[in-house]
């Protein structure tokens, strides 16, 4: 996906448009990594369920591991990479479904 077939995404129902919101689990082989630099126009958060990385947050990277909570702002430029020997896995949230002009 994305230009690394190491990168698995996996969605979680509800994936219908009627609900505000969006969970996946992002798989990454060891060394896999996003093809790009991303920004979303939400705020959304992470949680490492396995492995480590690390996790470019702007212009910063920083260290990932088991249990490490992630929550960005929107429009924030992000990016991971996984590291080690062993697979990394995360839980992602998006407001996916929402207007960005929804104060909800």
């Amino acid at each position: 996906m994305r230009g690394d077939e190491r990168l698995v995404v996996r969605e979680i129902p509800p994936v219908d448009p009627a609900f505000d919101c969006e969970f996946n689990i992002m798989s990454f082989e060891p060394g896999a990594s996003l093809a790009y630099v991303e920004t979303h126009f939400m705020e959304h958060g992470l949680l490492i369920l396995d492995g480590g990385g690390v996790y470019r947050l702007d212009k910063d990277g920083y260290p990932v591991t088991v249990g490490d909570a992630i929550w960005m702002d929107p429009h924030v430029p992000q990016w991971f990479g996984a590291l080690g020997r062993n697979p990394s896995r995360y839980l992602i949230y998006k407001n996916y479904n929402r207007s960005p002009l929804d104060p909800r």
